[in-house]
């Protein structure tokens, strides 16, 4: 459903739950398939992997409620206008900055085999370079204009 939420559309909307399901259904059982045969490191692996992406996400995110002092206008969530690609653009850069950093058994990154000492720092990496390219493209564009925050008393 999450898919759905982004936007793209394959039908009538029973339709779309029906293709959905089923597509990821089945990449879902060729991932569970491709795990059994180490099954604990294979859950480490897919941890980490998710931990990857939500640090640049929390990067965004937290960026976004600073910049915005925590004021939300409720009808941006709604309108379809609305799109804006600053959150997209810093979260994939952030964790496209962060892979040389990685420490797990799928992928070693360049950096920590230089420097075993330093552990896995893909999540304070892709943290911060989503969070500077976010407040970087989002006070170039100014999304964050005086008209839509709210007035404080």
């Amino acid at each position: 459903m999450s898919f759905l939420a982004l936007g793209v559309r394959l039908g009538n909307l029973h339709l779309q739950r029906a293709i959905v399901g089923v597509i990821f259904g089945v990449i879902g059982y060729g991932v569970a398939r491709a795990g059994e045969v180490d099954a604990g490191h294979s859950y480490e692996n897919f941890l980490l992997l998710i931990g990857y992406w939500i640090t640049p996400f929390l990067g965004v995110i937290v960026t976004d409620f600073w910049l915005r002092r925590g004021h939300y206008d409720e009808r941006e969530f709604f309108d379809r206008r609305h799109n804006t690609f600053a959150g997209a653009a810093a979260m994939a850069l952030g964790i496209l900055v962060s892979v040389p950093f990685w420490n797990q058994s799928l992928w070693h990154g360049p950096v920590v085999d230089a420097l075993p000492q330093l552990g896995d720092l893909s999540f304070i990496v892709g943290f911060v370079v989503a969070s500077v390219v976010y407040y970087a493209l989002s006070r170039s564009a100014r999304s964050f204009s005086t008209e839509r925050a709210p007035a404080t008393s």
